[in-house]
């Protein structure tokens, strides 16, 4: 492969900047008039000779992209067991690319170009630029958990403002039906306008900016007015017709503006009537305006609401997927770890001698090392803050990991290291269970409710059927570890049962400590409820 030294860890980025850059010599003027068969591609590579031919660019086009596919395969196999979730987007942008034969495209453009056959060479360049385009929207995925994140709080402020601006409107329309004096309301109604229009012109210049990043994020339904109908608002009266809309201003780009902008315009508009209305004191008329202005104002909340449900949701699936990923690879880890103690574990003890104990060493270190692995996923658990038995369950594993960590490097290997390493094992997959069921209940949650209007606010990662059920299996392996350790005991039978060995007392009060924290989890879930 070509250039052997290239580093693995940046090839994500490598790869956006490639299709990047591949589209934007595809997209350039690379297919020249019948007649001409040169371009200056102005190209670093070629300084020294400006004139390339259109057969040997596209020629070497294709050769980039060839790397490409094996600088992306390259990589996969190198996060198959680093990142899964990362694995899999690069298995998928692959398979994209072989499916649609990118590289034999971009091969065949060439042999086009060769044989002066410039219709078909054309023809096939578009077909590339909308393939190359998929593909580097589907590696910029990547980041899309991040990107969530961001228009979550973004448009929750979005929502704080429209949420206060229509209640001041509503306060505002209340004191001119209780016929308060003009010159106080006049000031007020301008104050929220003033607001409205600076709210208004925000959005607008993001979605101009950006506008992937509003909207992509927009409901999949027609504004809560004009249905099938995208453009300058239809008037609420005929008298409407006669004032001058501020949008229809020398403004004829409406098109690009998001419902939500689009209501908030709207809502300007009526503010501004409303005003006039005051300052000609016809306060029967400007609260008319001011009703309309709410309506516009409440129908922009809904859809702020709808963006951010769906957001939210969006932000719990791949939280859940990325945790069954991350869990997944600590799980297999684990088994490798526990695999290798059985072994040792059969080693006699009158054998046991220095290389075993570097032997236990190196356990410690790997378990220190999925320990570590664990700790990720726990913070993304607590980022998430919406359950309580799942990340108090990892932070119970971990402590297990530790003390095994602990007794591998004092080469402390016995049933008691064993039932432990079990333990943790049981209770990943245990982990990894719930994840996927969590994930199978709310595909069938959204199809059920796929015909409703779903509710905003903050979803729990996981169902609180989900969190007792995993109370329930914690409850369930407490028991059946302290039934173990009792095992441990010189006489089972003794009904007291007073253990003297300080590794087995110390295991016990940790199973006491796990039970009091169950049992604190347990109280905090009821009272939860009870709320």
């Amino acid at each position: 492969m070509k250039n052997s030294t290239f580093r693995i860890p940046v090839l994500i980025p490598f790869l956006l900047k490639g299709v990047a850059v591949l589209l934007v010599l595809i997209s350039s003027d690379l297919i020249a008039q019948p007649g001409s068969t040169e371009l200056d591609l102005k190209s670093p590579k070629e300084l020294k000779s400006p004139k390339v031919s259109l057969q040997e660019s596209q020629k070497s086009l294709a050769q980039e992209y060839r790397l490409f596919e094996e600088k992306l395969f390259t990589l996969f196999e190198y996060e198959k067991k680093q990142n899964p979730t990362r694995a899999k987007l690069l298995k998928q942008a692959f398979q994209m690319s072989q499916e649609k034969m990118t590289a034999s495209q971009l091969e065949q453009i060439a042999l086009s170009l060769n044989d002066s056959k410039f219709k078909a060479a054309e023809k096939n360049q578009a077909q590339v630029l909308t393939n190359l385009s998929e593909l580097l929207y589907l590696l910029q995925t990547e980041d899309r958990g991040s990107r969530v994140r961001d228009r979550i709080k973004r448009f929750q402020q979005y929502l704080s403002d429209v949420d206060r601006l229509l209640r001041n409107q509503k306060s505002v329309r209340g004191q001119a039906e209780r016929k308060e004096p003009i010159p106080s309301l006049v000031p007020s109604q301008i104050k929220i306008l003033e607001r409205t229009v600076q709210l208004s012109d925000e959005m607008q210049n993001e979605a101009a900016e950006s506008p992937n990043r509003i909207n992509d994020s927009l409901p999949e339904k027609k504004s809560s007015e004009d249905p099938g109908q995208q453009g300058k608002p239809a008037p609420d009266s005929p008298n409407d017709s006669k004032i001058q809309d501020s949008q229809s201003a020398g403004q004829d780009n409406s098109e690009t503006i998001n419902p939500i902008a689009q209501n908030l315009q709207r809502a300007v508009d009526r503010m501004r009537q409303a005003q006039r209305e005051l300052e000609m004191a016809k306060v029967k008329n400007a609260v008319s305006r001011m009703q309309q202005a709410e309506e516009k104002l409440a129908a922009a909340k809904r859809d702020l609401e709808e963006i951010l449900r769906q957001l939210r949701e969006e932000k719990i699936e791949r939280t859940l997927e990325k945790l069954e990923s991350r869990f997944r690879v600590i799980l297999e880890k684990q088994v490798r770890v526990l695999e290798s103690t059985n072994k040792l574990n059969r080693i006699g003890r009158s054998q046991r001698g220095p290389q075993f104990e570097i032997q236990c060493g190196k356990l410690s270190k790997q378990q220190d090392e999925i320990q570590s692995d664990l700790n990720r996923a726990y913070l993304l658990l607590i980022e998430d803050g919406s359950s309580v038995a799942f990340p108090s369950t990892v932070e119970e594993v971990q402590k297990d990991m530790i003390q095994v960590s602990n007794r591998l490097q004092r080469a402390r290997i016995d049933e008691l290291t064993i039932e432990l390493q079990n333990s943790i094992v049981q209770t990943l997959k245990f982990l990894i269970d719930s994840l996927v069921q969590s994930q199978v209940d709310r595909e069938k949650m959204k199809q059920a409710q796929s015909s409703q209007q779903g509710q905003p606010g903050e979803q729990p990662l996981v169902q609180q059927i989900a969190e007792l059920k995993m109370i329930r299996e914690l409850q369930n392996r407490i028991f059946v570890r302290h039934q173990r350790y009792n095992a441990l005991l010189g006489d089972p039978l003794d009904p007291v049962g007073f253990a003297t060995e300080k590794d087995l007392q110390a295991a016990l009060n940790r199973l006491s400590d796990k039970q009091l924290k169950l049992t604190n989890i347990t109280r905090d879930i009821v009272l939860e409820s009870a709320k």
